[in-house]
């Protein structure tokens, strides 16, 4: 007898519109199920760290979302130096090419983040510089973008770095210190100017920034509108935005009088 026709494969049978659907959904149903358990795994895994708290980065990513950290990161979601190195270049090959501050201020910031949890920002590391360009970096491009925010963060960590003689740019920075405490009207603008003085060289204190930065102080407390806007239509590199809301006070009273 003829042997019996052979049953067609189940993937070659016809398939209905409600077939379809229902595998659509055990399809996603499942992927669902995997994304889930591959995300319940990376957290309960202990992130590698070498001392103290310090991971030592693993990712390939040069571009990263900024994301506030609640505890420390896993090593594969901190990019080492070679990278950073790298990441850092393409940040400000975009900027020069279009100028988005939204963007580099946040991949600037992931930046920071990856070199703080590497404790490759201490004052005192092998790989201090690379961090000391990244924070001026950001300073000026903050000041730029009048993001007065951040530009006060990288000025925090720019201290250390510049009290270790760690950069060409200590007098600029300087500067920025005193109008920037001037501009907020902070009480302790005596004691900012004493540390600017005690940490400067004197070639540096000499500087042309720093003696600006002091004859606008010098200026502002004397009452002297004159000697004030003088200086404050000449500042050097980015000091004209740190006095625009100066100028602007000075010309509302002077308008009052």
């Amino acid at each position: 007898p003829a042997p019996p026709p052979a049953k067609p494969a189940l993937a070659l049978l016809p398939i209905d519109d409600a077939e379809k659907r229902a595998r659509v959904d055990r399809a996603a149903r499942f992927a669902s199920t995997a994304a889930e358990r591959a995300l319940q795994e990376r957290r309960a895994a202990p992130a590698p760290t070498l001392e103290a708290g310090r991971v030592e980065g693993q990712s390939m990513a040069l571009e990263k979302s900024y994301l506030r950290l609640t505890a420390l990161p896993r090593a594969d979601e901190v990019r080492p130096l070679p990278v950073l190195l790298e990441a850092f270049e393409m940040v400000r090959r975009r900027w020069e090419a279009e100028a988005d501050y939204a963007y580099a201020c946040e991949q600037l910031k992931a930046i920071r983040q990856d070199l703080t949890v590497q404790h490759l920002s201490l004052s005192d590391g092998p790989r201090a510089r690379f961090a000391l360009a990244v924070y001026e970096y950001h300073a000026r491009l903050a000041l730029r973008a009048g993001d007065e925010g951040e530009f006060a963060q990288c000025q925090a960590q720019l201290v250390p770095l510049h009290a270790a003689g760690l950069s060409e740019h200590a007098a600029e920075f300087a500067a920025y210190r005193i109008l920037h405490c001037a501009a907020s009207r902070a009480p302790s603008l005596p004691d900012e100017l004493r540390t600017v003085a005690l940490g400067l060289a004197p070639p540096e204190l000499a500087a042309p920034p720093v003696a600006q930065a002091i004859a606008v102080v010098t200026a502002l407390q004397r009452g002297d509108a004159a000697a004030f806007f003088r200086e404050a239509g000449r500042m050097h590199n980015r000091g004209d935005a740190l006095v625009a809301p100066l100028v602007e006070q000075q010309r509302a009273r002077s308008l009052r009088v």
